[in-house]
């Protein structure tokens, strides 16, 4: 009986089969493990920079590290002067192996083209803008990859931030971490701002 059956046929069959077994998701990306994030703020009108230091104590090891903040998802306080402006560079680390701790940020410049940094502003008013500073990194098609940021700031306000690190977004323009695309988070931090 099996004689009678095309080898074509069975061939066809062979691929559909592999075909269907494969799995393969929608958005898989190879993020970078970030567990440690630091934002250093300068005033351009002088003084010395505030390091704000945000790690993750779910991916640390606690024998090793002194953790001054919390898990991801709790806000880190910021402190800013009104009608200022601000120069804010932001590195990420891997600091999983103390006798090695791993700069991922130049990793995230050396993948431009993987790579966008996003700072989504939540309940503050137009008077407070973040743009890319002249001196940022850029991608290959002249995109700004947001390492360096200038911020400014108006009136006394509070409101939220949000920094994304987004591995191979969709776009690399919008308002929202929406407009970037299902592109993954490989880093993603909250900070109350306080303008007064």
């Amino acid at each position: 009986m099996l004689k009678n059956i095309n080898p074509l046929f069975i061939i066809a069959l062979l691929l559909i089969i592999t075909a269907c077994s494969k799995d393969d998701p929608e958005h898989s990306h190879e993020g970078e493990l970030i567990d440690k994030v630091t934002l250093t703020i300068t005033n351009q009108a002088g003084g010395d920079p505030q390091i704000i230091i945000w790690e993750d104590d779910d991916h640390a090891d606690e024998g090793d590290h002194d953790h001054d903040h919390g898990d991801e998802g709790e806000h880190v306080e910021i402190d800013l002067a009104p009608n200022s402006t601000y120069d804010v560079e932001v590195k990420f680390e891997n600091t999983q192996n103390p006798d090695g701790v791993e700069n991922i940020t130049l990793e995230v410049i050396e993948e431009a083209d993987e790579h966008h940094v996003f700072y989504e502003l939540v309940g503050l008013s137009n008077n407070f803008s973040i743009v890319s500073a002249e001196d940022d990194y850029e991608d290959s098609e002249g995109n700004a990859l947001n390492i360096k940021t200038t911020w400014t700031t108006g009136a006394a306000e509070s409101g939220d931030i949000r920094l994304y690190l987004i591995h191979d977004p969709d776009s690399k323009i919008g308002d929202t971490r929406a407009d970037f695309g299902d592109g993954g988070n490989d880093a993603e931090v909250d900070y109350k701002i306080h303008v007064e």
